[in-house]
This record gives structure tokens, sequence and C-alpha cells, in this order.
């Protein structure tokens, strides 16, 4: 048997990056008035990440360009690294270069890539790297020594930059730790500053993850996002894929409207004139025209009511190619389907009547169901939510409760607390028939929310497993679920 003495080992390593007089690399991060100076083990670097590794070896190749052993180490370095590495299967070499294996270059890349961040005299080493800032910096250097980084105490934004410092230094271990913790972890912060995690995460192949995350988790609930301050400076390519989503739970017209203001405020002047149409000329039209173009044909005017078409789709007729608006036209004084714009309708939204939730957290309870602990709008395609009784609308009776729910197969219940936001719920993967008998069942749970936009603070309670056959009684006078 090996006996295995990490902890001893860790401490160890870091005893000599918080108190190291051999130290043989410099590295100084940040910018401005934001400048810090690290002090690092060549070897202990090389060890941990590919980056320093390219790196460094980027000085030992101009210090041994000579070498023809050196050259032959290098060649079969190579061969070997394409066949794990997963930055460079497709045997691309400008991925290498974007992703920092420099040690894979030809002489002139490494010569050039090495110049002015690197350099080193009496031998030591000098790293410069002005894009990582001191703070992500330091919780990197702890990792590569160590193997530990908490980031329970750490903003958002220095989580995000640890993220893209993790992508450029090639520590795949940490990039996908951090891209996790992100989606589990800071679902709040991230949903609250979508676009500047968006427009960070899409120049980064590695975080497919959180991509996906971001725009599964505004397809399931866009209203928040596209109403946002922020939204007017979405990068277009980010932008045009949420377009061509058939899963963007929103209505159509609500997604023209801020597709109108998007556009005004990236085309150039119409900024100052954007309340104001009257103010518009034909080359103002044009020009937001020309913003527009490629945006226009992912609109599924046909899901739009003929009288906010008339209202608010009409005033921008001219920024509408022709074909586009008049197969509309058709459609709504004729009823004749679009011929070239055969977009599909929205599909996989999800139709959940209730006022008491926001769509983000029908989700959560998607998850529960599956005993999945996500928040994923790919969960709620597999549900149909259909209102069965709402109090407001059908009046507090229980003989209309049971005709509206009896036999209707599983069923979500959902209270409101009359003096608190508080929002309690129950569900029954049977159905509701009203037997006066307990029902079987190993998935019913009750849960609660602090309120309609709760995703940190809910709570659930699963029907124990010692009572299953005691799990809901089927009540007349109402809804009982047991032992949980």
């Amino acid at each position: 048997m090996v006996s295995k003495f990490h902890s001893s080992l860790s401490e160890a390593l870091s005893l000599m990056l918080n108190d190291s007089d051999d130290y043989n690399v410099i590295i100084q991060v940040g910018e401005n008035q934001n400048i810090k100076e690290f002090r690092a083990h060549s070897n202990i670097l090389k060890a941990r990440s590919p980056y320093f590794k390219g790196a460094l070896s980027a000085i030992e190749y101009s210090e041994n360009e000579e070498n023809d052993e050196f050259l032959a180490k290098e060649k079969k370095s190579l061969h070997s690294h394409k066949e794990k590495c997963t930055f460079c299967k497709d045997n691309d070499e400008f991925r290498w270069w974007n992703h920092g294996h420099e040690e894979f270059l030809p002489s002139e890349m490494v010569k050039k890539r090495s110049e002015g961040w690197i350099s080193k005299k009496d031998n030591m080493i000098e790293f410069r790297k002005p894009n990582i800032s001191p703070t992500v910096f330091e919780m990197i250097l702890k990792y590569i020594y160590t193997g530990e980084v908490n980031l329970t105490k750490v903003p958002g934004e220095n989580i995000l930059g640890l993220l893209v410092a993790s992508d450029e230094l090639l520590l795949e271990e940490l990039l996908s730790h951090v891209q996790g913790y992100l989606i589990e972890k800071q679902t709040t912060w991230v949903e609250k500053n979508f676009v500047l995690v968006l427009h960070t995460v899409f120049k980064l192949s590695s975080c497919k993850k959180l991509q996906d995350h971001c725009l599964e988790s505004i397809c399931a609930d866009p209203q928040p996002f596209i109403t946002s301050k922020d939204f007017p400076s979405l990068d277009k390519d980010i932008l045009y894929g949420l377009l061509k989503r058939d899963d963007l739970n929103i209505e159509e017209i609500v997604v023209w409207d801020y597709l109108i203001k998007w556009g005004i405020q990236q085309t150039p002047g119409l900024k100052s004139r954007n309340n104001n149409r009257t103010k518009w000329n034909n080359k103002n039209y044009e020009a937001l025209k020309k913003t527009l173009n490629k945006f226009i044909p992912l609109i599924r005017f046909t899901a739009i009511g003929s009288t906010d078409f008339f209202d608010k789709v009409r005033p921008y007729k001219a920024v509408i190619p022709y074909h586009i608006y008049e197969e509309a036209m058709e459609f709504y004084l004729k009823n004749t389907s679009p011929k070239t714009t055969t977009l599909p309708p929205r599909v996989g939204n999800t139709r959940f009547g209730s006022k008491l939730i926001k769509p983000k957290l029908i989700s959560i309870i998607a998850g529960w169901i599956e005993r999945k602990n996500v928040n994923s709008s790919s969960l709620i395609k597999k549900y149909k939510f259909d209102l069965l009784y709402r109090s407001s609308q059908d009046g507090f009776n229980v003989n209309t409760i049971q005709n509206k729910c009896n036999g209707q197969g599983p069923c979500i219940v959902l209270v409101k607390h009359q003096q608190s936001a508080k929002i309690y719920g129950g569900y029954n993967p049977v159905c509701f028939s009203y037997s006066e008998q307990w029902i079987y069942t190993t998935g019913s749970f009750i849960f609660s929310f602090e309120n309609s936009e709760d995703i940190e603070n809910m709570q659930i309670s699963r029907v124990n497993s010692n009572y299953y056959s005691y799990a809901i009684y089927d009540s007349s006078y109402g809804f009982n679920f047991a032992h949980t």
C-alpha cells in the first residue's frame, strides 16, 4: 500500500512560495497604480503550467538555437503534446499560438512572442503580465504551489478574472473549477452581469459550459436581461446567437422592441435622436437598416399580433427588407404563410401561468423533480406546465379545487404567505383524486422560496424513506404532504 502525505507536501511548497531565497523568476503583474511583483521558481512554474513551460522554454530556445539535441527534444515534445492537449488536437498552429504553447512554435514566432514581456538577466528571468491583476495572480500562484484555492469571499469580478487568467496560463483543472463555481455558487452575480460575463467567456473556447449556462438562463427568463441597462452594449455576435434560438422564452413583439433599441444605440448618429423618430432622415433609417440587416430575418413576424405590428413594427418599415415586410403583410391581410422567411415558432418556451414565481424558479423545481441539483432551461423543456387553478381567478373554494385538479396527473401546489413574500409549495408525482386515503410515492417533496425570484435561499424536503406508503394524504379538504 502506498502512503500519501500530500498535506505536508503542500505545506512545504507554500513555505517556499512565502519565504523563498532561491527564486529565479520575478513576475510583475498589473498596470498603472496597481502593480505588484511576485517571486517564483521556474521548475515549479514549468511543472504546473504549460504556459510557463512554453515561455521558459522560449528562453532556453533562444540560448540553444544551434543545439541539435535541444531541437530534437522540442520536436519529440511537440508530438507527445498534440496527442494529449485538448487545445491542440486539431493540429492548428494558430490555436497553439493563442493558447500560449510557445515551445511548439517555429523559432521566429517564439522570438516575436517573447519580446517585451519576458527577459533574462544575470540568471534571473523576469515576466511582465499587465493583463492579470495582483489579486488574481496571487490566487493563481497559491494554486500552482499548493493546489489550493478559496473563492468563498472573492468578489465576482475577481473570480471572472481568475477564469480568464486560468485559460491564458493553461491551468485546465483550475479553469474547470472556477467555471463550475460561477455556475453553482455565483448564479446571482452572473445573472446581474450577463453582458460582462458573456463578453468575457465568448472569447474563450474552453468556457463552453459557462457560455451554455448563460444562454440557457437567459432563454428561460429573458426579460430581466434584455431590459437591463447593459443590454444595448451587447456584442452583435452574441445577440445574433440568442435571436437564432427557438427556445427564447419571450413574446416576439418584446424581442422586436428591444432589437430596435439595441440597433439605435449601436448606430452612429442616432443615439441623440433615439427618443424622437420625427427628427430622423433617410440616412438615419438607412444606417439603422445596415445595423439590423442580419437580425431582421431572425424575427418571427407572424408571432406578432396585428395591433402590435401596426403600432410598433410598421413605423420601421424602412429598415425591413422589402420581401420580408410584404410577406408579413400578406400574412396579416390574407392569412398566407411566408414563403421565404419560414422560421419555426419559438418552441420549448415554458408556458407557466403562475403569478407567484418567475420562470427561473421553474427550472429549479424541474431540477428537483429530476433529482438534479441544476438550474437549467434544458430540463423544463421536458415538461408542460398547465395552470389548473388560481384562487384570485377561480375563487377560494374546495369544490372548485377538486373539480379542476382531480385526475390531472402530477401537480405542483404553490401558496404565498399573506404577511410576507415567502412562497411555499409541494410536488405530487402521482395525482390528486381526493380518495381520502394515503398515497404511496418516493418522489414527492415540499419546498419554499423567500420570494418570487429567490434562487439562493430556497429549501426542499423530500418524503422520508421510512414513510413512502404515507407520503401524501389524498384529502377532499385540500393538500396534505406528510412525513418529509
